[in-house]
């Protein structure tokens, strides 16, 4: 995934992620049991506005029998040295069928 949007991993992986969604797209991609899975987004609580440190919002994707959501978390907002990049926490819950789990990532959104 190239451009603006969204990357969230465990923090003890850098760089390894689990969540990754372009910025205006309704698409996300979900490493689950070390399947990149693509799925599709059907809601958003997020408000169109500019963020504040401690903002939560949520997302809810479908797609594979997988049902997921993200809740994120603002953590710290954009400065002079990373001008674009919004740092969040995201807990992300995947169920299918009776199995639900739930995975604690760091990341952010930004360009």
């Amino acid at each position: 995934m190239t451009g603006c949007g969204c990357y969230f991993g465990f923090p003890e992986r850098e760089g390894s992620w689990v969540l990754e969604a372009d910025d205006g797209d309704s698409v996300a991609w979900v490493n689950i049991n070390g399947v990149d899975t693509k799925l599709k987004l059907d809601r958003s609580t997020f408000a169109q506005k500019e963020f504040e440190v401690n903002d939560k919002f949520s997302e809810f994707y479908s797609g594979s029998s997988y049902q997921v959501e993200v809740h994120y978390v603002v953590k710290r907002l954009p400065t002079e040295k990373d001008y674009e990049w919004t740092k969040m926490t995201a807990t992300i819950i995947v169920r299918r069928g009776a199995t639900k789990s739930v995975l604690r990532l760091d990341g952010g959104c930004g360009c």
